[in-house]
């Protein structure tokens, strides 16, 4: 339950990311054109897969894969969504490579669609990484809990050990 939790919210923080740099980077093609995208790749800024897509679904700029190469894009989830309401979500896993891709797609003034994506791991290999640092926590946590457990558990039983049953009234109560 503990990794499934981790792996939820760190899930949540990278769509969230991923909204924030649709805003950003739709914000500034808004202002600057289309041509920020180019600008933006040559950089080396962009941290994500970043998608420019026309209305009709072909791919006018992919900062990885030639634009040109591209298959239509009408069809997958988040931009049809975006075309249609302004803004949608996709998340894909690669079998092959077992990673989870997360899109987010926003539909610009002018009718393109901007597309971000960044790709993690699976939720299984999110949480296998954690594996061993939550084993070495349970382990010492384990330890102390026993040598607490024990050291009160003396403490409590010493003064029933040191009654003296031949002679109770003797006893300090």
């Amino acid at each position: 339950l503990i990794f499934w939790v981790m792996y939820g919210r760190l899930f949540d923080n990278v769509r969230q990311s991923l909204k924030d740099s649709a805003g950003y980077i739709s914000g500034a093609m808004e202002r600057y054109g289309p041509e920020y995208l180019e600008e933006m790749a040559a950089s080396g800024s962009a941290s994500g897969r970043i998608t420019h897509i026309a209305a009709d679904g072909t791919v006018i700029f992919d900062n990885y894969a030639s634009a040109a190469s591209a298959e239509n894009h009408l069809n997958r989830p988040e931009v049809s969504a975006a075309l249609a309401h302004g803004e949608g979500e996709a998340v894909r896993l690669s079998d092959t490579l077992d990673k989870q891709t997360a899109y987010y797609a926003r539909r610009l003034s002018n009718g393109t669609v901007l597309r971000v994506s960044s790709t993690t791991d699976s939720a299984l290999a999110s949480v296998m990484g954690y594996v061993p640092h939550i084993v070495l926590i349970v382990a010492v946590i384990s330890i102390l809990a026993a040598a607490l457990a024990g050291r009160q558990t003396k403490r409590i039983i010493r003064p029933l050990l040191e009654l003296d049953l031949e002679n109770p009234s003797a006893n300090e109560t």
